[in-house]
C-alpha cells in the first residue's frame, strides 16, 4: 500500500504541472493571435496612409519587419495621437519565434497569396446589400461599381499590385448575374447596364464617369459610399465641371471612425444631413424613396463604391487575418 501512497502522491502534482503548462500553452497562443491580429491591423493602416490606398505586398512586408525586425518600427511606423500603442504593438515579440526566420521575399509571397487566394470573399457579402444594389439598379439608367483597392499597385514606388480588388469582385458573381438579368429585361447590352472601375485613385476617375453618364442624358446620380472625404471630394468635382447633374450622395456610416470624422468646413451633424448619412445599407431605397429620387423623368444614374457598402470590409478583414495566422503557423513562422 505505501508503494501506491507514494506513486498516487508523485503523480498528482505532474499532472498538474501538465494541466498547468497546457493551459499557459495554450494562453500564450491565443495572446499571440490577437496581438499578430493587431500587428496585421497596423502594417494594413499604416500602409493605406501612406500610399493612399491598400496594398497587399506592402502590408506583408510590414508585418514582416514587425515580426522579426521590429527595430525599425520607428522608421516604419508614425506617431498617431488617436491609436498611441501601434508603436508598441509593432513591436512587441510573440511568446515563441522559429529558429529560423523565413526570408523576406518567401514570406511575402505567401502573405501575399493567402490574403487574395486564401479568402472566400463572397462572405463577406450580405443578401441585404445584394438586395438594395438590384433595386437601385433596376431603377437606374445605368450603374457603376467605383472602388479603389489593391490592383496594380504604385508603379512610381515600385510597388506591385496585387489585384486584390478585382478578386473581391469577382467573388461577387451577383454582379454579373444582375447585370444579366436585367439587360435581357430592358432588352439592352449588358455593359450599358452596369461598369466596373476598379483601380487605385478612384476620384481620379469621376470625370470618366460623368462623361459616360453625360452621353446617356443622365442628369441626375447617386453615390453610395462609406468614406466621407471620398464623398466631399466626388461632389466638389461634380459640382465644378458637371454643374447640370445633380448629385445625391448617400454615406453609409459603418466604420465608427467616419461617425467620428471631423472637417473642418461643415459640423459632423451638418454633412451626416447633407450627405444623407445612414447606419445600414438596408435603409438606402427608404431613403431614395423618401426624396423622390426616381419618381420624375429625370434619368438617373447610380454610382457604388463597393468596400463598405456592398462588401463587408470587418468581414473581410477577419477572415484575411485568420488566413495569415494559418498560413503563419503552417509554415512554423510563428
Amino acid at each position: 500500500m505505501e508503494g501506491n501512497e507514494d506513486f498516487f502522491i508523485k503523480k498528482t502534482p505532474t499532472e498538474k504541472n501538465f494541466a498547468s503548462t497546457s493551459a499557459e500553452r495554450n494562453e500564450n497562443k491565443r495572446s499571440d493571435d490577437e496581438l499578430l491580429m493587431n500587428k496585421l491591423r497596423i502594417c494594413r493602416g499604416v500602409v493605406t496612409e501612406k500610399l493612399g490606398t491598400p496594398n497587399v505586398y506592402e502590408t506583408a512586408k510590414y508585418l514582416y519587419f514587425s515580426l522579426y525586425n521590429p527595430n525599425q518600427a520607428e522608421q516604419l511606423i508614425p506617431a498617431n495621437e488617436k491609436f498611441p500603442d501601434d508603436l508598441d504593438n509593432f513591436k512587441k515579440t510573440l511568446s515563441t519565434l522559429p529558429l529560423e526566420k523565413p526570408t523576406q521575399e518567401e514570406f511575402i509571397e505567401k502573405i501575399r497569396y493567402a490574403m487574395t487566394n486564401g479568402v472566400d470573399f463572397s462572405e463577406c457579402i450580405s443578401e441585404e446589400a445584394k438586395n438594395q444594389l438590384r433595386q437601385v439598379m433596376e431603377k437606374s439608367e445605368h450603374t457603376v461599381i467605383w472602388t479603389d483597392g489593391d490592383g496594380i499597385g504604385v508603379p512610381a514606388e515600385k510597388i506591385p499590385g496585387s489585384k486584390e480588388q478585382l478578386k473581391k469582385l469577382a467573388s461577387a458573381q451577383f454582379i454579373n448575374i444582375f447585370r444579366k438579368e436585367l439587360a435581357q429585361e430592358k432588352g439592352l447590352n449588358h455593359k450599358d447596364i452596369l461598369s466596373v472601375i476598379a483601380q487605385e485613385g478612384k476620384i481620379d476617375l469621376i470625370p470618366v464617369i460623368m462623361e459616360k453618364f453625360s452621353e446617356k442624358g443622365i442628369n441626375r446620380i447617386i453615390i453610395v459610399e462609406d468614406r466621407m472625404q471620398n464623398l466631399v471630394d466626388a461632389m466638389k468635382i461634380i459640382r465644378k465641371q458637371y454643374p447640370q447633374i445633380e448629385v445625391f450622395p448617400v454615406w453609409t456610416r459603418l466604420d465608427e471612425r467616419e461617425k467620428n470624422k471631423l472637417n473642418p468646413e461643415k459640423t459632423l451633424e451638418e454633412w451626416s444631413e447633407e450627405l444623407h448619412a445612414i447606419d445600414n445599407i438596408s435603409k438606402l431605397m427608404q431613403i431614395l424613396q423618401e426624396n423622390a429620387i426616381f419618381e420624375d423623368k429625370v434619368k438617373v444614374g447610380s454610382i457604388f463604391d463597393f468596400d463598405g457598402p456592398l462588401n463587408d470590409d470587418y468581414k473581410r478583414k477577419e477572415l484575411q487575418a485568420e488566413i495569415v495566422i494559418k498560413t503563419l503557423r503552417e509554415n512554423n513562422w510563428v
